[in-house]
């Protein structure tokens, strides 16, 4: 695609230094190490698309997000939620409120948020590098042309995995109910939100496995030769898994391959993180 890097220039995103986006324009920078990108010059046009320029703005919200849940998370795992409390230090017995998890709750909630926007511009991405006006190259990233459909029917999956993250992102807390005679008449919801949120990571799996592809595809039919320290670590583990796209077939399996590879021990993560620790 050959965007332009400058808007993860440390001196842009300093210029208003909102939460996150500095260390997500850094990790983006650092994978990209020894890129041809980085000579000037390279780079196709002065704007890109949004879901290419604002990666730090929004990859950073989710860094921010977690920063904000991780306390929360903590507190849960480590604290007591006990009703009634007993403090056997004091030799009492009092009643609590801890067992409400709305803060926790709402962590749920905007890490969902989050990946939400994250998916958006995954998406938004996938379809760019189809279409041969923005990328400046075969349509579909099909070698043998247009009278191929290429990666063109993952694109529909991506759309359909988008709209199961963004259903799952409306918010569970909003939802309450009235009982025990009206002694409890409140509710988080957080197990509810945290359920979706482990399924929208299910379905995000899937759809950054997609763009993964479409983009290992891309790189070859550009023929880049230096594309970058970790960008190279991660095709070179994406072809172990799913072999270059020729002919049409059934992508699926190969999503689902590299979906299950994309955190394991040996997997795409850490095959990025043996030349990239730093992210």
């Amino acid at each position: 695609f050959r965007a332009n890097l400058s808007p993860f220039d440390e001196r842009a995103v300093a210029a208003r230094p909102a939460p996150g986006q500095q260390r997500a324009a850094h990790t983006v920078l650092t994978i990209l190490r020894g890129s041809a990108l980085n000579t000037p010059g390279t780079a196709r046009r002065l704007q890109d698309p949004t879901s290419f320029r604002c990666i730090p703005q929004v990859h950073g919200s989710l860094y921010a997000a977690l920063d904000f849940a991780l306390p929360f998370i903590d507190a849960e795992l480590n604290g007591a939620a006990d009703n009634p409390l007993v403090l056997s230090d004091d030799d009492d017995i009092i009643s609590t409120g801890n067992f409400h998890t709305s803060g926790l709750g709402l962590a749920l909630e905007t890490l969902g948020q989050a990946l939400a926007q994250l998916a958006g511009l995954s998406v938004s991405r996938c379809a760019a590098l189809l279409k041969e006006r923005l990328s400046g190259l075969p349509r579909n990233l099909s070698p043998q042309g247009g009278s191929r459909s290429g990666f063109a029917p993952l694109l529909k999956t991506a759309d359909a995995l988008l709209a199961e993250i963004r259903h799952a992102a409306l918010p569970a807390p909003l939802e309450q109910r009235w009982s025990a005679d009206g002694v409890e008449d409140d509710l988080s919801a957080a197990p509810l939100a945290g359920r979706k949120l482990l399924a929208m990571l299910e379905s995000l799996q899937l759809l950054l496995s997609i763009e993964l592809l479409i983009a290992s595809q891309a790189m070859e039919l550009a023929a880049i030769s230096a594309p970058g320290e970790g960008a190279a670590a991660a095709y070179r583990f994406i072809r172990t898994q799913v072999e270059r796209l020729d002919e049409d077939r059934a992508l699926g399996p190969d999503v689902e391959r590299l979906a299950g590879q994309l955190l394991t021990e040996k997997g795409l993560l850490a095959s990025v993180a043996t030349v990239c620790p730093s992210i």
